[in-house]
């Protein structure tokens, strides 16, 4: 189905179905029917995907968990997984990182990466919503 006319859970749940091959997943919502626009949908699904990515690629992860939530101003992507993880003291930012961020730079958010080796990695990002739902 095209972005322009699902949800931002049913577009996350088809990825995170997607992938339940290599990891077990759990995903909370807390978004209701929320409809924002295209572009903010677009730029929150290639963040998750890039983070996804990053876990299948690098991490060697059993378990990730995915929640969202939204307050009146704000969403909150909060994602954990159980892989490898790593100092931050060697990590070296890729394209998908650094485009992970200039994603959330543009939407005015911002992120805390935590990781630590054998204990997986964290992410905590906040977006404002403001002006990024559909009008009626």
């Amino acid at each position: 189905p095209l972005i322009e006319s699902c949800h931002l859970n049913e577009i996350l749940h088809g990825y995170l179905d997607q992938i339940a091959t290599h990891q077990t997943t759990l995903y909370q919502s807390g978004l209701t029917e929320i409809n924002f626009n295209t572009p903010f949908k677009l730029s929150l699904v290639r963040i998750v995907q890039e983070i996804l990515n990053n876990t299948i690629k690098h991490a060697d992860a059993k378990h990730i968990h995915l929640s969202i939530r939204t307050s009146r101003n704000w969403i909150a992507l909060l994602y954990k997984d159980d892989g490898k993880g790593f100092s931050s003291q060697h990590f070296s930012e890729g394209l998908g990182q650094r485009n992970m961020g200039m994603r959330i730079d543009l939407l005015n958010g911002h992120y805390k990466l935590k990781s630590s080796p054998g204990k997986g990695v964290h992410y905590t990002i906040l977006i404002p919503t403001i002006n990024q739902y559909e009008k009626n």
